[in-house]
């Protein structure tokens, strides 16, 4: 199942046309949810928000019914209660459903911590063991002729970040695509922390420990 959080914003709903080609890709299934939050603001994304149950209801009801979704089982749920840590909730419904993918788009709250992620998305990729998608608000127009083909996976030789491999190569498998894995290896221009100061007054040393690196990539 995959699950997305809405919040009646355009740019939230941003996410609708790449999570539907991956849930046809797979033959998977979605849930659109909406979270009732605590002293919301009137606005969110420059658009009224939704603060009624009734309402948010109304308003998933046309997402579901929307063309985006034809032929993919789809549901609904509004979390009536309302709730001060949206993120939480976010979290906390990914594991009560037992979903296998959270999606949101990458600029999930006002202000100026939403200029890279979000900070909502932020807070979810911290909190939930549910593996996140992100998705950037220009893949809007772009997201229906995703063909998930090709998965790049970086990697930096950090055990705990090869944990992202066994999911992707379950997606990997469930599409039919190919895994690409990548380690960047710093140029002398990109480099930072104590290799710079190294590099700085060992630039020999330095050029030798690069060399040394490609190989055990």
């Amino acid at each position: 199942m995959i699950i997305v959080p809405l919040d009646g914003s355009s740019l939230a709903e941003s996410v609708l046309p790449a999570t539907a080609r991956l849930a046809r890709k797979i033959g998977g299934t979605v849930k659109v949810f909406h979270v009732i939050e605590k002293d919301a603001p009137e606005k969110v994304h420059g658009q009224a928000h939704l603060t009624r149950p009734d309402e948010a209801e109304k308003y998933l009801a046309s997402v579901v019914s929307g063309p985006v979704f034809d032929g993919i089982p789809v549901t609904a749920h509004v979390h009536e209660t309302g709730v001060r840590d949206v993120w939480q909730s976010i979290s906390d419904h990914a594991e009560e459903l037992n979903a296998d993918l959270i999606v949101m788009c990458t600029h999930g709250s006002t202000g100026l911590r939403n200029l890279l992620v979000g900070s909502i998305a932020q807070q979810v990729i911290s909190l939930s063991s549910t593996p996140v998608m992100l998705v950037n608000p220009s893949m809007k127009k772009l997201g229906a002729g995703l063909n998930f083909e090709n998965f790049l996976i970086p990697l930096d030789g950090d055990p705990d970040h090869e944990h992202a491999l066994r999911f992707a190569t379950g997606l990997a498998l469930s599409c039919n695509a190919k895994l690409r894995l990548l380690v960047a290896i710093p140029r002398f221009g990109t480099m930072s922390g104590e290799l710079t100061i190294v590099n700085r007054y060992l630039p020999g040393t330095t050029s030798r420990m690069m060399d040394m690196l490609v190989p055990e990539a």
